[in-house]
């Protein structure tokens, strides 16, 4: 019962941090998609660069997340 009970909890924490990361990606990603918009200004050309290496590490870490939480629930299910 103590492991059915920490696995649910780790379940849990894994949703929440897959929340967090959603929240992040699309705001990174509205953010240099914005820039865009501002080509003309020299200083945005570097955060875009920077804008997508990190929509592209936060999509990444989604994707991960994603896999550790469906391990999870595999493992949950085999418990019950």
């Amino acid at each position: 019962m103590d492991k059915l009970e920490t696995l649910k909890e780790e379940l849990k924490a894994y949703i929440e941090l897959l929340k967090l990361v959603s929240i992040f990606l699309l705001t990174v990603a509205g953010g240099t998609v914005g820039l865009f918009f501002k080509l003309k200004n020299p200083i945005a050309i570097p955060f875009i660069f920077f804008g997508i290496v990190l929509t592209i590490g936060f999509a990444v870490l989604v994707i991960q997340l994603l896999g550790t939480i469906g391990k999870l629930l595999k493992e949950l299910r085999n418990e019950q």
